[in-house]
């Protein structure tokens, strides 16, 4: 079952090939052992194997929430069963690896799903919005001698990066612009 999932197992082929040639040489306790080792070793891997695969799913789409979150998405129905499979893997609660890792993908894959679209929708909302009321505070600030070179030079930069629909980037540098003329 490990095969195809693009895993060095060396020390594991070396300890095969042993078990081999103790057979050859009627060992055979020995050979069964050797046996046994590897096939514990090779569970081992494809345990860790799933474990990571899961462990990366569930920091994405934990990542994904956080990012919706911060911009204002509801993420409320999703938060139970991140929750549940992030508990659940901490703690090693489930009967087959193969299973969960499948369970957390397509939890993942839903929540891609529905939360891609949004954050780019609502990050091109609070974009258009924010962009609306900078100017009028960037012109009270030069109004107050303030200078605001970089906070121009930041606005360019927004508007450049919501031309190129690199929404997360422009929001970021947007609610740093923010903070500068707060």
């Amino acid at each position: 079952r490990v095969k195809g999932y693009g895993l060095e197992l060396d020390e594991e082929k070396e300890i095969f090939k042993e078990a081999i040639l103790a057979i050859k040489s009627e060992e055979y306790i020995r050979g069964a052992q050797l046996t046994n080792n590897v096939k514990k070793m090779l569970e081992t891997a494809e345990e860790k194997f799933f474990f990571e695969n899961a462990s990366l799913s569930l920091s994405g789409v934990g990542d994904l929430i956080n990012q919706a979150r911060d911009v204002g998405i509801d993420v409320s129905i999703l938060e139970d069963p991140f929750n549940k499979y992030k508990t659940n893997l901490e703690k090693k609660e489930f009967e087959k690896i193969e299973d969960f890792v499948t369970g957390v993908k397509e939890f993942s894959e839903q929540a891609a799903s529905v939360l891609n679209p949004q954050i780019k929708n609502r990050l091109a909302e609070v974009i258009t919005n924010e962009l609306s009321t900078l100017p009028a505070i960037m012109e009270r600030a030069s109004s107050l001698d303030a200078d605001i070179s970089e906070e121009v030079s930041g606005l360019k930069a927004v508007e450049a990066l919501r031309t190129e629909e690199r929404r997360k980037e422009a929001y970021k540098n947007l609610m740093e612009l923010n903070t500068s003329l707060a």
